[in-house]
């Protein structure tokens, strides 16, 4: 009988292990984030509360932005897929001083 407890506690650490692990990882889960930022702001990369839900999109996201105009600065920005309904999305380059 001692070595069928042994064998259920073998097993229940190994479970309880494999869901401490599980909890540990960062899921990447796609999310729709729509733009919340005033017109003519500017989509800064670090800036999650210009979004709704809060947070900077990333690749696996889907964008919308509706009724506003959203500047970029050139920076590479990669999601997976943009709705602009009623806006503008420009992007410029900023200056550099040693130009």
């Amino acid at each position: 009988m001692s070595g069928n407890f042994a064998r259920g506690c073998t097993t229940l650490v190994v479970v309880v292990v494999g869901v401490f692990i599980g909890l540990a990882l960062p899921v990447c889960q796609a999310e729709t984030k729509t733009w919340i930022g005033s017109a003519g702001s500017e989509w800064d990369v670090f800036n999650g509360g210009l979004w709704y839900p809060m947070g900077v999109p990333g690749p696996s996201d889907d964008v919308i932005i509706t009724n506003a105009q959203v500047q970029t600065d050139g920076a590479a920005i990669t999601i997976r897929s943009l709705v602009l309904t009623d806006s503008v999305l420009t992007s410029y380059i900023k200056s550099s001083p040693n130009r």
